[in-house]
Formats: structure tokens, sequence, C-alpha cells
């Protein structure tokens, strides 16, 4: 995986989430995210990637809704950060991948 302006090889460590949730001019859901490399403290903050997830009453979808594609949203837990290791203030959330912000 590369990051925006072409590093091939980012290196990765755990960030902890700091807030989650609507903010910012278009009232897109948000995710930041803090991280520490070499001692030095860093912050990510991301528009949160959603998937659809079918809603079931028993085996019959009856509707559907959108999920965060990040294994958890919760605040303090832990998330995968991707960084440049030449400028780790450079950095994306792993998980939060595809196309659709809500």
């Amino acid at each position: 995986m590369k990051l925006h302006d072409g590093v091939d090889a980012p290196s990765e460590c755990q960030g902890v989430i700091e807030q989650f949730g609507i903010w910012g001019p278009y009232n897109y859901w948000r995710v930041r995210v803090s991280y520490v490399v070499s001692g030095m403290r860093y912050e990510v903050i991301e528009s949160v990637k959603m998937k659809s997830q079918a809603i079931k009453l028993g085996p019959i979808p009856v509707g559907q809704k959108q999920v965060p594609t990040l294994p958890t949203t919760d605040v303090g837990a832990a998330v995968a950060v991707c960084y440049d290791p030449a400028n780790p203030g450079r950095a994306y959330l792993r998980d939060n991948k595809g196309w659709m912000t809500t």
C-alpha cells in the first residue's frame, strides 16, 4: 500500500481513537486518532468510510444501514496507523477503506 505521494513502504503502528463523531463543515463522520513514533505524538483525522449492512428480521432482509469500515469506533480503542517513516506526520488509518463517506 502506498501513501498518497507514492511512499512505497509505509511503517505501521498502533494508534488510539481520541474522538469519533460528526463534525466539520459537511457534517461527515470523522475520527481523530493519536499515535506515537520515536517518542513523538502525532494525530491523524479522517472522514470515516462506510459500508452497507443488511438489516434483517430473522433471516429476511428488510433494509440496509451504513456502518463504518473500521473494526471499532470506540474512543480509547486501538487502530492500525500507517505512516511515512521519513515524515511520521503523514499517515492514514489502514482499515478505513471504501468509497462511501456519510
